[in-house]
């Protein structure tokens, strides 16, 4: 669950004085987040066990104090599902910000992913084969002579098969989040790490079978003392269809972490 004590909006009159009470946020358990997330608090407390996927929502949180049970492990992950979904792009989650005049705990840690493109699907294969040869023509016999004018034919080739549809192209993976953490103090052993992780393209799909060749046409009809047809050779399966390409992996978007006077990424930039 989530719990955000918002009582920075109620007064409480105590003699001819105004107190207003703080914004405190606490997360106790894994949250995933259905939209962007803005919001400034008095404090933010992390719990022991506790995870948040921003789900490739905006996650923008500016604090006094940042609280973590200590000897906990705390994770943001930008992304919840691995791979996107059939046919669409790998997400690029929008920017995390995080802002903390103090920290105060354990670990705090951000795996900063795109979202996997979605694998290209197989070529489809046909459903029939290709066509059927033509029949023979039938003997021919010159009656009462009973001579023969015409043996029986053979039939003709099947057709020979299509070449298989193409595999689709593997789709690209996103990008990694822009994001930005400037914490000015850290006290009782805090600890900051990230990891950027891009999305990996899509593998493209397989080139379907080729069409099985046609059946060989039937032989003609003996009569009388004609010889009689053969049944016309199968037609030649079609090739494979070629495969879809892969998409292309996701970039490192821009990022900033300043704890107290240390910078990584691209502060200066």
């Amino acid at each position: 669950t989530l719990t955000i004590n918002c009582f920075d909006k109620v007064e409480t009159k105590c003699g001819t004085q105004k107190i207003q009470v703080p914004r405190v946020l606490v997360v106790d358990s894994t949250y995933v987040l259905t939209s962007d997330q803005i919001g400034s608090f008095y404090q933010i407390w992390f719990k022991s066990g506790s995870t948040i996927f921003t789900n490739g929502y905006q996650l923008s949180w500016t604090t006094q104090q940042l609280h973590i049970d200590r000897m906990a492990k705390i994770t943001i992950n930008t992304i919840h599902n691995e791979i996107a979904q059939i046919g669409k792009d790998g997400i690029s989650p929008k920017p995390i910000h995080l802002f903390a005049q103090a920290a105060y705990g354990g670990k705090l840690q951000i795996i900063n992913k795109g979202q996997d493109g979605s694998h290209g699907q197989n070529g489809k294969p046909y459903i029939q084969r290709a066509a059927k040869g033509a029949n023979g023509h039938d003997a021919i016999v010159l009656w009462p002579l009973f001579i023969c004018t015409r043996h029986a034919g053979d039939g003709a080739p099947g057709h020979n098969g299509a070449n298989g549809q193409p595999g689709e192209n593997g789709k690209n993976g996103g990008d990694t989040a822009p994001f930005i953490v400037k914490i000015e103090n850290v006290y009782n052993d805090f600890e900051f790490i990230y990891e950027n992780i891009v999305g990996q393209g899509g593998k493209g799909g397989q080139g379907g079978p080729g069409q099985p060749g046609g059946e060989g046409g039937d032989p003609g009809d003996r009569q009388g003392i004609c010889a009689g047809g053969k049944r016309g050779p199968m037609g030649k399966d079609g090739s494979p269809g070629p495969n879809g390409e892969d998409g292309l992996d996701g970039k490192v978007s821009n990022f900033c972490v300043m704890i107290g006077s240390t910078m990584q990424g691209w502060c200066k930039e």
